[in-house]
């Protein structure tokens, strides 16, 4: 792998741990996991423009 390559990785992997300490922080607050499941196959399905919208309406 280049530097560019490592860099871009580290930066991918930086923003898998934030959604998932968000999506965690949901579930303890809430223990609502019929709804953080439903979130995280939205998610899975539409990406950031689900989390975007979860996050404006929310």
């Amino acid at each position: 792998m280049t530097k560019r390559n490592e860099f871009l990785f580290a930066n991918f992997c930086n923003a898998i741990n934030l959604v998932y300490s968000e999506v965690k922080a949901v579930v303890v607050t809430k223990h609502n996991f019929v709804t953080t499941t439903a979130f995280l196959m939205r998610f899975s399905k539409f990406g950031f423009a689900t989390l975007k919208f979860v996050i404006i309406v929310g």
